[in-house]
């Protein structure tokens, strides 16, 4: 198996559907050595938020980020596509060459944080990445140039549920008034731009339909709606999932069925799915890719035939709930263009 940093650092659309990641890198988490993140940001870094709830900076804290494998793909012997799970966690150079160059977009549970992601031009990095905490609930916003964009991970764990939706849109707005003052505070006489060179990006759960910032609209990619299209996809189907040859003429072959509980769980609208974003700016600008991802459970049938089609018998290895796999069930580009990628069980065969 191509170890994760190579296939990040080789094709990142390619990587984001082969591993399903975590990225441990949230203002609480522990970085590989046990210190909490937001801790190593300030003390090694110099890099701190105030007491406010919206925060922003100009200035994105440069880190190293180890990709490590932490569980591997569930039965994979029957789903193909089932993947395994990456632990993305930050560090400090353990001078092994492991690990990558990227900007941390930091999260903090209740708030929201911004920054502004640097340019080649600042920084003369020639490839570079941008991490964020995973999400599940959250809302991911990209907004301005594709050389240096303003990004900010804004989450309303603090309110109740019926509150959340207005509460995140209304610290998305403050987020983007602050980065209007920073940018006047830091050259006086700034002036926003009358347009934006690219789209706005919100990636989230909670979504109302804001009006769109000037001279851009606002494209929002919703949690919920891979996970519906997946289980429309899946709903009542028996696909064909791994086959093994057991003899010059004869199979065994998995028939497998989408669970009722998964399916529900999938289309329910309150339960708010997992997703992964990852920045990457290569020959001078950025670009965001995303996934989202879940434990599927499956009926699993194993079917043994003689030649193409004389069934020699068929027989039920699954429980009542199921064999889990772990999937991408969406993933591709984020920002600029949004590009999804719908799972597809059949693609696999």
């Amino acid at each position: 198996m191509t170890s994760p940093t190579s296939l990040l650092l080789a094709d990142t659309g390619a990587y984001m559907r082969t591993f399903r990641t975590l990225s441990m890198t949230g203002d609480t988490a522990p970085m590989r050595d046990g210190t909490a993140v937001a801790s190593y940001l300030q003390q090694s870094l110099g890099f701190a938020y105030g007491p406010r709830r919206t925060e922003v900076q100009l200035t994105a804290p440069l880190v190293r980020i180890y990709l490590e494998v932490a569980g591997l793909a569930p039965n994979l012997e029957i789903f193909p596509f089932s993947r395994s799970t990456v632990h993305a966690k930050v560090g400090p150079d353990d001078g092994t060459g492991n690990g990558v160059r990227a900007y941390l977009i930091p999260y903090k549970a209740g708030s929201s944080r911004g920054v502004k992601l640097p340019s080649q031009a600042e920084d003369g990095l020639p490839d570079v990445f941008a991490f964020t905490a995973a999400q599940d609930g959250c809302t991911f916003d990209i907004m301005g140039s594709r050389a240096s964009p303003y990004c900010s991970h804004t989450n309303c764990i603090d309110k109740a549920g019926a509150e959340r939706m207005a509460k995140m849109q209304e610290r998305i707005d403050r987020l983007h008034q602050r980065f209007q003052a920073a940018e006047t505070a830091a050259a006086p006489g700034y002036k926003a731009p009358t347009s934006y060179d690219t789209q706005r990006t919100q990636f989230q759960h909670y979504s109302d339909g804001r009006a769109a910032p000037p001279g851009g609209g606002i494209q929002e990619v919703n949690y919920t709606q891979a996970k519906a299209a997946a289980a429309v996809r899946l709903d009542g189907k028996s696909f064909k999932a791994a086959r093994d040859n057991t003899g010059p003429f004869s199979h065994k072959r998995y028939h497998i069925t989408l669970t009722k509980a998964s399916r529900d769980e999938l289309l329910n609208p309150a339960a708010v799915g997992a997703g992964q974003v990852i920045g990457r700016r290569c020959h001078g600008v950025w670009t965001f890719y995303f996934q989202e991802h879940a434990t599927l459970y499956f009926e699993v049938v194993e079917v043994h035939k003689v030649g193409p089609k004389l069934e020699r018998n068929r027989t039920v290895i699954s429980s009542v709930y199921g064999k889990a796999a772990d999937v991408v069930l969406c993933s591709g580009e984020l920002w600029p263009v949004h590009s999804p990628q719908i799972f597809d069980p059949d693609d696999f065969n």
